[in-house]
């Protein structure tokens, strides 16, 4: 059987103004600020087109040009700015909206700011 369509696994991690995707299966990784500020005092993801203009971007690079059509992308969404209360639904929905917004066909959003790996990501995307 022919697989037209391949898994890519992004874990994404959101800083103030700043965005860090990663492919989990050959660990490319890109972290860059952005100078179309998304972030605010009060929210990491404020203005929602900046930060989905930013993470698109930054996908397209690391797929490195492939059509993302031909790839159905997995992300694995992180706010890495941590606050008392935890992540908001609201705060849950725009980080799958962008995700969805961005080509994802399957979005996971890990509801806290630990580093983790590789390894620690897959047991988390199987838990769920």
């Amino acid at each position: 059987m022919i697989r037209l369509f391949k898994k890519v696994q992004i874990h994404v991690k959101f800083y103030r103004n700043e965005i860090e995707v990663t492919r989990v299966d050959t660990n490319r990784c890109i972290k860059r600020s952005t100078n179309h500020l998304f972030s605010t005092d009060r929210l990491v993801i404020a203005d929602f087109h900046n930060a989905e203009y930013h993470l698109t971007s930054l996908i397209k690079e690391l797929m490195e040009g492939k059509s993302m059509v031909i790839n159905k992308l997995i992300m694995i969404m992180q706010q890495m700015i941590e606050y008392p209360d935890g992540l908001s639904e609201t705060e849950k929905r725009a980080l799958r909206d962008l995700a969805e917004h961005a080509g994802a066909v399957e979005v996971y959003v890990l509801d806290h700011s630990k580093e983790i790996n590789n390894q620690n990501l897959q047991d988390l995307i199987n838990k769920n």
